[in-house]
């Protein structure tokens, strides 16, 4: 009887938690605390992205998933999907939260769409190297730790990853990056997703 007792309390905490989790995330939060959290993550990274600007540039941070911060720092190869914890270039501001650097790729406008696709390394030149922006709103940032650790001793931006496809970002963009007279200027050319769909329907870059 006292197995049995144990058993279902066991089955009754689990389910409860499950079910406290599901609601938690679905529950509406209050407008005044997101304009609260939005002007709160505006006002610290203005500042400190400013400091860390006149010390020589923007640099890098580590973006990490509060769902599954204990994987840091390990990474296991047989995870599918987004890591829980990547490193990404530090960029600026926008209207809804921070634009991050990716990685750069070759790309090439495809006359025939009227569109960009990856470029096929193998039989062509690119026409750009574009940045791949990825910008993630302010509602998606939990907490930064602004120090490090002895692992990474730069920021450590904590996140939902609440977008799509389980990602922190609300869009990604390829972008041109050209210079400016006080840092890099970046113009957004075309929408990520368009890119990626165009390369795999013409089987182009690592889709060839």
């Amino acid at each position: 009887m006292g197995f049995e007792l144990g058993i279902f309390s066991l089955l009754y905490n689990a389910a409860k938690d499950l079910v406290s989790f599901i609601f938690g995330r679905f529950k509406k939060i209050p407008p005044e605390q997101i304009i609260a959290h939005r002007q709160k993550m505006k006002r610290e990274f203005e500042s400190r992205l400013r400091w860390i600007d006149d010390n020589g540039g923007y640099g890098e941070a580590i973006i990490r998933d509060i769902r599954r911060v204990d994987s840091y720092p390990n990474i296991d190869e047989k995870d599918k999907g987004i890591s829980p914890w990547f490193c990404v270039g530090i960029l600026e501001l926008y209207h809804r939260g921070l634009q991050v650097g990716l990685k750069y790729e070759g790309i090439k406008f495809d006359k025939k769409h009227n569109a960009w696709r990856l470029y096929n390394y193998r039989e062509e030149k690119e026409d750009l190297i574009a940045l791949i922006i990825g910008r993630i709103p302010f509602d998606e940032i939990v907490e930064v730790d602004w120090e490090g650790d002895e692992y990474y001793s730069i920021p450590h931006i904590y996140c939902r990853f609440n977008q799509r496809k389980n990602e922190p970002y609300e869009e990604l963009v390829f972008a041109e990056e050209k210079k400016g007279t006080s840092g890099p200027i970046y113009t957004d050319l075309c929408n990520y997703n368009d890119v990626i769909k165009l390369s795999k329907k013409l089987k182009t870059g690592y889709f060839a």
